[in-house]
């Protein structure tokens, strides 16, 4: 797990599975971050697993979700 960043920079899939990874070996503020880097993405097909896991990171963690309206 020694990848750098720069190959995930902008692959969304590549960003929520190692999101996934970090959260399942334990490493959650580091994967709610990669989470949230697919969200800044805007519209992907990733944008829902990535506010599911964002929300699970979160609520596991013990903080607050909220939820805002985007529109949709």
């Amino acid at each position: 797990m020694s990848e750098s960043a720069e190959p995930l920079a902008g692959d969304p899939a590549q960003l929520c599975e190692e999101a996934r990874n970090l959260a399942e070996n334990g490493a959650a503020e580091r994967a709610a971050l990669l989470f949230e880097q697919v969200l800044a993405l805007g519209e992907t097909p990733f944008r829902a697993q990535a506010a599911l896991g964002l929300a699970v990171v979160l609520d596991d963690s013990g903080h607050p979700i909220v939820f805002v309206s985007a529109g949709i």
